[in-house]
């Protein structure tokens, strides 16, 4: 499955890291079939945070991942918020993903991606 990687400054004062990679992997999909997925109501834990300053804190990628509630009560440390900085479609080197990505809900606009471009609703 494709996931949907924030790049952020995570702001923490427990880890000393300006940059992080806020990652949701959703679990696999219906075969050739369209499958809507909400990654802030998902209540199964698919969002990591990239960075060897992560590597066996709450909500590292590699190893506890979080649930989208759980994320944001981790990035919440009484500090600057977490700041966003690119959004990115991507795919991981595993398996081949002969699918499409359309509609991501992002900041209160919905992006398309069509031949003729990206556009945002």
């Amino acid at each position: 499955m494709p996931s949907i990687i924030f790049e952020i400054d995570p702001n923490l004062t427990a880890v000393a890291s300006n940059y992080a990679s806020l990652v949701y992997v959703p679990a696999n999909g219906e075969a050739n079939k369209w499958t809507a997925f909400n990654a802030t109501t998902d209540t199964a834990k698919h969002w990591g945070l990239t960075g060897a300053a992560f590597n066996g804190t709450a909500c590292s990628i590699n190893t506890n991942r979080c649930t989208w509630t759980e994320v944001l009560a981790y990035l919440n440390d009484g500090g600057d918020d977490a700041k966003v900085l690119t959004a990115t479609v991507s795919k991981g080197r595993d398996y081949a993903f002969p699918g499409s990505v359309d509609a991501l809900k992002f900041g209160g606009k919905t992006y398309n991606f069509d031949a003729a471009g990206v556009t945002a609703q």
